[in-house]
């Protein structure tokens, strides 16, 4: 069952002090990432990184991605891939992570090995089948993704009476042993607030997250925390995610909190598509990525839009 909310031509490059920046295509980029370029049915959740600032994962090419099938109920996943441009130019898989029924919305964290009380490095948390749906935690030393061997640590989220689903979960890191989780605590898309100093333990829930009343936020809409995607530029903590109403889905800039919680609303940038979303920043650069809303088609692509950050801040 699909609880999601039942609850961008050519590079050009310019040379600035010795360092090459890319100026990326900005605007909406239409469909970037497809089925067809998968060995599995559906694509959900992507986490994009740079493979010179995550060494660890062994790469052939300059970015790589962590995701998942979407709400496949046979033979779900935890997949990675490689690309040469954070918007899926050159995309290849490079295989599976992890298999399980339902095994979805990865969040991949490293955490050095001074910061938790096991030796392995690279920690992706993800949820998958269960009554009630829990987010689970997945660890190895990193390298070639695929052919590492990955421990399975069990739920990482101590469970409450009335709770139905814990999924849906971001990790952060704020500081040296200090980790913050949102994820969903039911169906309806409350979500709450965890920390942990360390993060191969469970996470303790601190509180539930407000979704629509902070400062500005526009009458009869919400946010869903999961849908929320921090950043810091010059030294003031945003995020952009999706705002939506009854009807309608926007994708929105927001101020937050030292929780990484929206306490602000600043603008909406685009309609939104309403399905599960991702986001990169390289520089004055974000990608954003989102998939259509649907109850029953989970074999939409991924689509793309680049703006460049100055334009709204």
């Amino acid at each position: 069952m699909n609880l999601f909310f039942k609850i961008l031509t050519n590079n050009v490059s310019i040379i600035k002090k010795e360092n090459k920046i890319k100026i990326p295509p900005l605007g909406d980029r239409g469909a970037v990432w497809h089925v067809s370029q998968v060995t599995d049915t559906s694509l959900y959740w992507p986490q994009v990184f740079k493979s010179s600032e995550n060494t660890w994962a062994t790469t052939t090419k300059d970015y790589f991605v962590i995701y998942s099938t979407d709400h496949d109920t046979t033979t779900g996943g935890i997949y990675w891939g490689e690309m040469d441009s954070p918007f899926f130019t050159g995309f290849v898989e490079r295989g599976l992570i992890f298999s399980g029924t339902q095994s979805e919305t990865p969040s991949a964290i490293y955490v050095p090995v001074n910061e938790s009380s096991i030796t392995d490095t690279v920690f992706i948390y993800f949820h998958r089948d269960g009554d009630p749906q829990q987010t689970s935690l997945i660890t190895s030393s990193g390298g070639i993704l695929h052919e590492s061997t990955w421990s399975d640590r069990g739920y990482a989220f101590n469970i409450a009476p009335g709770d139905s689903h814990l999924g849906y979960a971001r990790i952060y890191k704020r500081g040296i042993n200090d980790y913050v989780a949102h994820h969903i605590i039911n169906t309806n898309g409350e979500a709450s607030v965890a920390f942990a100093s360390d993060p191969s333990g469970k996470f303790i829930r601190q509180y539930l997250a407000d979704r629509s009343s902070f400062l500005n936020m526009p009458i009869d809409s919400r946010v869903t925390l999961q849908t929320t995607h921090p950043f810091n530029h010059n030294g003031v903590q945003y995020a952009i995610g999706m705002r939506f109403t009854s009807t309608e889905f926007f994708v929105s800039l927001f101020k937050i909190d030292t929780d990484f919680v929206p306490i602000e609303f600043l603008m909406d940038i685009k309609p939104g598509l309403g399905g599960g979303t991702g986001m990169y920043k390289e520089g004055d650069y974000i990608y954003f990525f989102e998939k259509r809303r649907t109850d029953g088609d989970t074999g939409l692509p991924y689509e793309a839009y680049i703006f460049d950050v100055k334009t709204f801040i």
